[in-house]
C-alpha cells in the first residue's frame, strides 16, 4: 500500500478484481507459531496473462523509443514485435 500510494479500500478490491480475471493469483502464507500474535500474510503474484497484459499496458502508455537514425521508430521492449 505504501509504495503504491493507495489506501487499503482501494488497493484490495483491485486485487480482487484483477484475481477474478485471472491477472494476479493469491496464497496465504504458512502458518507459524512464531509468528508473533500477526495474522496470516496474503501474497499476491501476477499469473503469466498477468503479466502479458502489463507489457501491453506499459507499452501503450510509452511514447515510441526514436532511432537516431532519421527519426525511425523501434518498438518497445516486451511489445508484441
Amino acid at each position: 500500500m505504501r509504495a503504491a500510494r493507495v489506501p487499503s479500500g482501494t488497493l484490495y478490491p483491485m486485487l480482487a478484481r484483477l484475481r477474478q480475471q485471472g491477472l494476479v493469483e493469491s496464497e496465504w502464507e504458512p502458518q507459524h507459531h512464531d509468528a508473533g500474535g500477526r495474522p496470516p500474510r496474503k501474497y499476491y503474484r501476477l499469473t503469466g496473462e498477468g503479466i502479458r497484459v502489463v507489457r501491453l499496458e506499459l507499452a501503450k502508455a510509452r511514447p515510441p523509443v526514436r532511432s537516431a537514425r532519421r527519426g525511425a521508430v523501434q518498438p518497445v521492449p516486451g511489445s508484441a514485435r
